[in-house]
């Protein structure tokens, strides 16, 4: 099949979850400037509800996809930092609905990622890690379940066991390796020893 002919409407939502994790962070930075008036602020924060309802609209159609974890990490987000909107509660309900979902969904048994792809699993473990930063910030961390930590623990340990002592480790799959630098691991290492306090080869690590 040619380019000409791809289908990249499946993609199209990853853009307002982009805008929504871009215009929630640079707020704090312009909220300040001369330029940052009550119109453009209105402007703004009827954009950020649009992507929200954007993605609302059109989930992704497979519920075990990292595409459908941006959507729902970006809608938790707006919900949890923007709790003034009238639909904060719905989206904040939805939200965490459909983190547990995918933390069944996008982990096996085992905790390795359904895709079988070390890139991609790196990245689902540390959204999960960032929707529980976002909701401990801002003390709803009990709206998580319980074994929330405990359910990553698998998926944490699968990184350590596949990685070489010397940071590195092969290209199995869709991996691309070279990004996964020894400082880039360590400061994963850092996000999963925080998860997994007892297990000492990650403390190590």
């Amino acid at each position: 099949m040619g380019m000409e002919h791809a289908d990249y409407s499946r993609w199209c939502n990853l853009q307002a979850c982009a805008r929504i994790e871009t215009y929630i962070k640079t707020i704090q930075y312009c909220k300040d400037s001369e330029a940052f008036t009550p119109e453009f602020l209105s402007d703004l924060l009827v954009s950020l509800y649009d992507c929200v309802e954007c993605i609302r609209a059109n989930y992704y159609y497979e519920e075990s996809s990292n595409i459908r974890q941006s959507e729902t990490q970006a809608v938790l987000n707006m919900a949890v930092m923007m709790p003034e909107y009238r639909k904060a509660g719905e989206w904040l309900e939805e939200a965490l609905t459909d983190t547990e979902m995918l933390l069944g969904g996008l982990l096996e048994e085992d905790g390795v990622l359904v895709e079988k792809d070390v890139h991609y699993h790196i990245g689902v473990l540390s959204k999960f890690y960032d929707a529980y930063q976002i909701v401990a910030a801002n003390n709803k961390q009990n709206l998580l379940p319980a074994d929330y930590f405990e359910r990553l623990k698998k998926g944490v340990l699968f990184v350590r066991d596949v990685m070489y002592p010397d940071y590195s480790m092969e290209d199995f799959n869709d991996t691309r390796s070279s990004s996964w630098t020894q400082n880039v691991l360590r400061k994963n290492f850092g996000m999963s020893a925080e998860m997994c306090p007892d297990d000492q080869t990650l403390q190590w690590f």
